[in-house]
């Protein structure tokens, strides 16, 4: 299958040669892994290999903020960490308030935990109390309905959108380095078939053909990788380093 390698350093004046796909420290992206995701094309227009559209990560719709307060706080929505209810907050409420948590048996006495007397207004007395989520049933119950219809269907469609973002950002520090490289840029591989071969305890997992292409950042933001004026090579270099007598 096809496969992207981007490599550092030029491939023909290796100091070593590269078993695997994974030595390589600017990262490997398959295509069966790659294929499908969002704003991404490969193949199709003539020279134009592959284009990757800039992506913006999205947030899911959130519920009625009486269940938004009881969410766990996160840093940023996940798509693969689902969210979750804290087992209790702190409020200040109305003494009018208090006294109907108190009825509903949705707080206990112990859960009033301070008292502020507004002496901006004599009448309005505010109380601190303790809200647990275990005594809000109904509240759960919103919150279970809101996790695994709205926010799972918003996980399902996030999820390619930031393994797009992860990959447009990849691909762009690689684009930012063969413009910024004191020396010879890093090579960029587009390869063709993979051999995978364990011999003697040593493993290959390397393509058979290999492609120079070149990177590019359009004014739309779109990064596109074309076929570089170069002719294909076929990469023996793995199964010499083997003694393979075939070779």
């Amino acid at each position: 299958k096809n496969l992207l390698n981007f490599a550092g350093g030029i491939i023909s004046a290796r100091d070593r040669v590269h078993l695997q796909m994974s030595e390589h420290r600017m990262g490997v992206f398959r295509q069966e892994v790659i294929e499908g995701l969002v704003g991404l094309s490969i193949g199709g227009i003539e020279d134009e290999w592959l284009r990757i559209k800039r992506q913006k990560s999205t947030e899911p719709n959130l519920p009625e903020n009486y269940i938004r307060e009881f969410i766990k706080p996160q840093k940023s929505w996940d798509p693969d960490n689902p969210p979750s209810l804290r087992d209790a907050i702190s409020k200040s409420v109305s003494i009018d308030e208090a006294s109907e948590l108190l009825e509903a048996g949705l707080i206990f006495d112990a859960d009033i935990i301070h008292n502020n007397y507004q002496e901006s207004d004599s009448e309005n007395w505010n109380v601190d109390v303790v809200l647990h989520s275990s005594n809000l049933p109904e509240m759960r119950i919103e919150f279970e309905h809101w996790l695994n219809k709205i926010w799972h269907l918003w996980a399902t469609e996030e999820k390619p959108r930031r393994q797009s973002i992860k990959l447009y950002d990849s691909l762009f520090q690689i684009y930012a380095s063969t413009h910024a490289s004191a020396s010879l840029p890093p090579e960029i591989i587009w390869g063709f078939g993979v051999a995978r071969i364990i011999r003697d305890g040593r493993t290959i997992d390397m393509p058979v053909v290999e492609q120079e292409v070149e990177i590019s950042v359009e004014s739309s933001g779109d990064i596109i990788l074309v076929q570089r004026d170069r002719p294909l090579t076929l990469n023996l270099k793995p199964f010499l380093e083997l003694e393979f007598t075939n070779s």
